[in-house]
């Protein structure tokens, strides 16, 4: 659900302030945005209701439904903002097969990855809908080759979302930390620009 409830009392703060809106580069310009891991669509919500133009893209068809669902009520709730209906779009497909047929000239301006990291145990990080999710889906395995996929696009910026303390995917791709970085509580954003020179290495 997108409306009312926790979600509710978040979409209403200050998302300029979020430590994503910093981390994908908003500074009050329209962005667009793929979401290779649209999940349950928070993250790309938050970035809907910003002013980001994005498409979500989720490979498993259950959370899929369950995405399509959520945004379809929250399109209908008297209260939701017509920016969620007018700037996301979810795609049920493989993300690394979408961004290997993108048009070399509809590149978005940003990436953005949120790879399932394993639920350690009594983690604060386990939350219940998390966990639910990664029954559903299982612990994301594939996190390298999406964060490889998405640098050779050479698009401007790709952010990846990780757990505080897990380790980077980074070093394994592209044998260096990223250029950037945004830390919170219990998360953090490494931030890589690919059109600069970041590359995977071989």
């Amino acid at each position: 659900e997108f409306s009312g409830g926790a979600f509710g009392y978040r979409s209403g703060q200050p998302l300029r302030r979020e430590l994503l809106a910093r981390a994908v580069g908003f500074k009050g310009k329209a962005l667009s945005v793929i979401d290779l891991t649209a999940g349950l669509g928070r993250d790309a919500v938050v970035l809907a209701l910003l002013g980001c133009d994005v498409i979500a893209i989720e490979r498993n068809a259950v959370v899929f439904a369950l995405l399509e669902d959520g945004l379809r009520r929250a399109r209908n709730a008297a209260d939701t903002p017509d920016a969620l209906g007018e700037r996301i779009r979810v795609v049920n497909a493989d993300a690394c097969d979408y961004l290997a047929e993108l048009d070399p000239g509809s590149l978005p301006d940003v990436i953005y990855l949120d790879p399932m990291f394993p639920e350690r145990t009594h983690s604060a990080l386990a939350k219940k809908e998390m966990r639910a999710l990664a029954q559903l889906v299982g612990a994301e395995e594939d996190g390298e080759r999406l964060l490889r996929a998405a640098l050779a696009t050479r698009c401007h910026r790709v952010v990846v979302k990780r757990p505080l303390h897990a380790p980077q995917l980074a070093e394994e791709v592209v044998g260096a930390p990223p250029p950037l970085q945004f830390r919170g509580r219990s998360a953090r954003f490494d931030v890589y620009f690919p059109d600069v020179g970041v590359t995977p290495a071989s």
